[in-house]
């Protein structure tokens, strides 16, 4: 086709005139409706896709040219403008921003989106834009923000050469990063003034991130940011829960701070209230404000300092590899678990310190100078054992240990209180000093449920700071200095006040000077009320001759409250009862207490006493009181010991005694078992059968020892059985017979014991079994012999006053031999000389008293009889009656039984007495085979061990 202008003809063919026309019309139609610009092109509107105007949308695609050197510019004012750069479409400008949006715009890039050093990537010059980034900005400042509450949502990379990554200056805008941000300086990521918000969910961004003041907020989920975060002024939130940055700066005002999980390189700075439970941090410095940090769980490499102002740190778990450190202020640290590899340092301030229940300070605590509390609860020692020390530092401190246990006491310095409570304990394993040099001392306290424990071997002090101040302790639950070795020695170089406390120590109960444990006071004063509870190790008791053993000491000038101590438990070994006393015999000794088993008594002076100054009256029961020590201590006078026997010792040495006289009253007399010669008749075998029932009461007071009485009965029955019988044609009769016995001894026992003659010291019950066989020799005028031997088994059942209950058994082995012949004085009446000769050998098991192993030694014990009976013969309704009046001279020769304990000292029983007794009786057949017999007797003694008693006797024989 040729077309010719300017009125130049131009020839058309018919056919292609109307194809022509047809194609300029749809070319005139589609130039109407889009302008094309090569990649970038308007899909609404017809506007120019390089300065799209309000509410257009430019599409960027990969076609030629690609990559557009042109850039897009929204023309000023534009707002709802929307570019959306594909993948793989690219925008490559040279002197000018890449893109720039005005207001309310958005930009999508999955594509390549650069500008030259000086300029932008993308250029976010007015207010309320949004940029989602999938792709490639890269420019002198990658994305670029001037206007206000501008958002940024980075899944790609965004690179600035020759500034920051995104710099959002306007204020009030928000950044979401999972991809990669860096800048050619040490800042990636630029906010300016305002409140602003980033979140970090995975990615790299290298350099800072710098939020500028306001009141900002940041979250980091994952990825990494290779420098600090700073969120400047103004109250700003940030939390963590994954990922790594650089550093934190939240700068001032009140700030929040939450971790639990992610790595913080470097300092944690400027916060106010933190919370962390995972993560790690590398230091925090919180510096000024009223800091808050609460760590239950995570790491701090470094220390962790609060500023200035009122402090509150609280860790329940995680470690922290430095220090604790706050600055001045009233500042609270408090512990319940974690680890604290460094020191707690509290600087001035009243600042309190609980560490409770769990945890561990590696290092020392320190709470700095002024007034401070702190309080140990719920602790044990292996919790505390790692901690250097414990150092209250200047001023007016108080230590609280409740329900904790602690050792290495020099660990705690300058405390002017230091007080147990709630069943704490503190071992003394060395000195504990209180005070600090400006206060110069302090005090001890404790509770009725704490203690104060020696460490075996330890020689520890309590002590003021200033040499010459005094320290003070006051005792309501217990000092407890045992520990296996009565050795050691707690100085309290001050005052001790018990108020109601208990002191506990051991000893070795023996002589004077024994090994025991001890309490020093040195200069101040003994006083209050303390209980002593003394452990006996391995002592077997001894008499205690001069001042005893020591368990309290009074040095350099110290005094004692006379009641300062008291010993309520009975404290018992071997023989002896132990008793508590202030002040010994010799010189120098006034103010010690002492545990003696004897009470020194000091005879009399040669002039006469003061008729105006009577003796001091004891009371029933009590222990003889020393008179002044200072009396006792004069060097002319030589004192004499009065032994203080424990109840059971009386008790004990009454058995061989009383067992002895049950025997024999189990045997008695001829008369007594068998009633009257005339009522053995009868020849050949079991000619006869007999028994009786007898009693009889003791009053005996033996001497020696603890010099027993028993004030008793004894009660039993006999049967006997003569088993053949020679009668012959001279009027002599021969019998022999068996016999069987059982009786009861029971008795209350009093005796010298708790040094009081006397004293009521306890009770014995002995049940004895007897078999015995007997031979019986009559004459053809009635004289007789008697022999008799008597195996008795023993159990005796020994109770003492203070409840110790006891058994033991033994045998007693009685043989007799006795014989009468009886004088006629008329047709009715005889008077027959008797005479009797009694052996005995006792043999009696040892035991253990739960005081000491007892055993005995016993001595072979000979008694001898004299005795004269009148007796009258008559019938009455033709039965043989024949009473009689008896008087006999029982002579129990002198001996003695030894009670021996451990082995050791023994405590004597001395027996021996002549006694007359008196008594009245009958015997008569009351059938032709049946016969009674009666008899009551009276005995006393006339010289010898006092002997008083009444005795009874029936018996009925059977001639079969």
């Amino acid at each position: 086709m040729l077309l010719k202008t300017q009125n130049k003809k131009t020839p058309l063919g018919d056919s292609n005139l109307a194809r022509h026309l047809v194609y300029a019309s749809l070319l005139a139609a589609s130039a109407f409706h889009c302008k094309a610009y090569s990649a970038c092109v308007t899909t609404t509107g017809p506007g120019d896709p390089y300065n799209p105007a309000s509410g257009e949308s430019v599409s960027c695609s990969s076609t030629a040219p690609n990559p557009d050197p042109q850039r897009i510019d929204a023309v000023a004012g534009a707002s709802n403008v929307s570019v959306s750069v594909a993948q793989g479409a690219a925008l490559n400008v040279a002197g000018a921003d890449a893109v720039r949006l005005r207001n309310t715009s958005t930009l999508t890039n999955a594509g390549q989106t650069s500008a030259a050093a000086g300029f932008a990537g993308v250029s976010l010059a007015g207010n309320g834009n949004t940029l989602t980034n999938a792709g490639t900005i890269t420019g002198g400042t990658g994305v670029l923000g001037g206007g206000s509450g501008n958002a940024v949502v980075n899944r790609g990379t965004i690179t600035g050469t020759a500034g920051a990554g995104v710099s959002l200056t306007g204020g009030d805008s928000s950044l979401v990063n999972s991809g990669s941000i860096a800048g050619s300086g040490a800042t990636a990521v630029q906010f300016g003034a305002g409140a602003d918000s980033f979140t970090m969910e995975g990615g790299t961004i290298q350099g800072a991130v710098s939020q500028g003041d306001g009141v900002n907020r940041a979250v980091i989920s994952g990825g990494t940011i290779t420098g600090a975060v700073t969120q400047g002024n103004m109250p700003d939130d940030f939390r963590m829960t994954g990922g790594q940055i650089g550093s934190l700066a939240q700068g001032d005002a009140r700030d929040t701070f939450f971790m639990s999980g992610g790595t913080i390189v470097g300092a944690f700075e400027d916060g106010d209230v933190a919370t962390m439970t995972g993560g790690t941090i590398g230091r925090v410095d919180m510096k000024l404000d009223n800091n808050i940090f609460d760590m239950s769980g995570g790491t701090i490499r470094g220390n962790l300092v609060a500023g200035f102002g009122n402090d509150t740190i609280r860790l329940s778990d995680g470690v922290i590899g430095g220090n604790i450190s706050v600055s001045g202020g009233t500042d609270s640290l408090t512990i319940t678990g974690g680890r604290l590899e460094g020191s707690a340092l509290m600087s001035f301030g009243s600042d309190t310190l609980t560490w409770d229940g769990g945890g561990t300070v590696l290092g020392r605590i320190d709470m700095g100078p002024d007034s401070d509390t702190a309080t140990l609860r719920n602790l044990g020692a292996a919790q505390l054992a790692p901690t250097a020390s414990f150092d209250g530092g200047l001023g007016t401190d108080t230590l609280t240990l409740d329900n904790t246990q602690a050792g290495g006491v020099a660990r705690f310095v300058n405390w002017e209180s230091v007080a147990l409570q709630r069943g704490s304990g503190l071992s003394m394993d060395g000195d504990l000093v209180l005070g600090d040099s400006g206060t110069g001392t302090g005090v001890l306290t404790l509770d009725a449920t704490s203690t104060l424990k020696a460490v075996p071997g330890t020689v520890a002090s309590i002590r003021a700071m200033t040499a010459g101040q005094l320290a003070s302790v006051t005792n309501a639950g217990t000092i407890d200095l045992t520990g296996g070795s009565a050795a050691n020695r707690l100085t309290i170089a001050g005052n001790y006040t018990g108020n109601g406390g208990t002191l506990k120590v051991d000893a070795v109960l023996a002589g004077d000077g024994a090994a025991a444990d001890r309490l020093i006071v040195s200069q101040g004063r003994i006083g209050g009320q303390s209980l002593l509870s003394v452990n006996n190790l391995g002592g077997a008791g001894a008499a205690t001759v001069t001042d005893g053993i020591m368990v309290v000491q009074a040095t350099n000038g110290a005094t004692s409250d006379a009641a300062a101590f008291s010993m309520p438990q009975t404290v018992k070994a071997g023989p002896y009862q132990y008793f508590l006393y202030k002040g010994g015999v010799s010189a120098g000794s006034q103010e010690n207490w002492y545990l003696r088993s004897t009470v020194p008594v000091v005879p009399p002076p040669t002039a006469p006493a003061d008729p105006q100054q009577p003796a001091p009256q004891q009371a029933p029961g009590a222990p003889v009181v020393l008179p002044p020590a200072i009396v006792l201590a004069q060097p002319q006078q030589t004192p004499m010991e009065v032994p203080i026997y424990r109840p059971e010792v009386a008790v004990q040495g009454a058995v061989v005694a009383t067992s002895r006289q049950l025997a024999i009253t189990t045997l008695d007399t001829f008369h007594q078992r068998q009633g009257e010669q005339s009522l053995l008749t009868g020849k050949g075998r079991w000619t006869g059968s007999w028994g009786r029932v007898f009693g009889e009461t003791i009053d005996n007071r033996y001497s020696g020892g603890a010099a027993p009485q028993l004030d008793g009965h004894i009660a039993g029955f006999q049967l006997g059985q003569d088993l053949y019988t020679w009668q012959r044609d001279n009027q002599h009769q021969d019998r022999i017979g068996l016999l069987a016995s059982y009786a009861r001894a029971k008795g209350d026992v009093r005796g010298f014991t708790l040094a009081q003659s006397g004293a009521l010291s306890g009770s014995l019950d002995i049940d004895g079994y007897s078999l015995g066989a007997y031979w019986t020799h009559i004459g053809p005028t009635n004289w007789y012999t008697d022999a008799v031997a008597l195996v008795t088994w023993l159990s005796a059942d020994m109770k003492s006053r203070d409840g110790m209950d006891r058994s033991t058994r033994g045998t007693a082995t009685t043989l007799s031999l006795e014989g009468g012949y009886p004088l006629p004085l008329g047709s009715r009446l005889t008077l027959e000389p008797q005479a009797q000769l009694i052996a005995q050998y006792m043999s009696m098991n040892g035991f253990n008293d739960g005081v000491a192993q007892v055993s005995f030694s016993e001595s072979n014990a000979y008694v001898g009889r004299l005795g004269l009976r009148l007796k009258s013969t008559f019938e009455s309704g033709g039965r043989l009656v024949e009473p009689y009046l008896r008087a006999n001279l029982w002579r129990e020769f002198s001996g003695t039984d030894q009670t021996v304990y451990d082995g050791g000292a023994a405590v004597p029983t001395r027996f021996g007495s002549t006694s007359l007794q008196f008594g009245l009786g009958v015997a008569a057949r009351v059938q032709e085979r049946v016969s009674l017999y009666a008899e009551v007797d009276y005995l006393t003694d006339v010289s010898g061990d006092y002997r008083q008693g009444w005795t009874g006797n029936l018996g009925m024989r059977i001639r079969w």
